[in-house]
């Protein structure tokens, strides 16, 4: 019979590598929740701050077609003249732009949610 007696420590080597790697690996487990975490609080807070700018821009498009029909009747009336008329329209036309800008940026947000919650 071959009984080894003495096996140089290899074994007890071996047997430290592996706890060694597995805390390693336990290690970049909690790390990459962490990270998936952060990742999506980032994404939930980015969110919901740009449907509140987009909430806002809306507000911001009703008021001037508001101001933009009051000049318009302004302009009838001959109180106001075509350069405010004009300024006025340019607004409205500024905030429309704005508010589809901010639809698109809606839109990213969401998938980038979606997008984080599919993996």
């Amino acid at each position: 019979m071959n009984i080894p007696i003495f096996s140089s420590g290899s074994r007890s080597a071996k047997v430290k590598q592996a706890k060694l790697e597995l805390r390693k690996v336990e290690e970049l487990e909690v790390q990459l929740k962490n990270s998936l975490n952060t990742e999506e609080d980032n994404a939930k807070t980015n969110f919901k701050n740009t449907l509140l700018i987009h909430q806002n821009l809306k507000n911001n498009v009703k008021l001037a077609f508001k101001i933009y029909n009051k000049t318009q009747l302004k302009y009838q009336e001959g109180i106001s003249s075509s350069m405010d008329l004009l300024q006025t329209y340019n607004q409205y036309l500024e905030s429309e732009g704005s508010y589809v800008g901010s639809i698109v940026d809606l839109v990213s947000a969401k998938l980038a949610l979606e997008k984080l919650f599919a993996e």
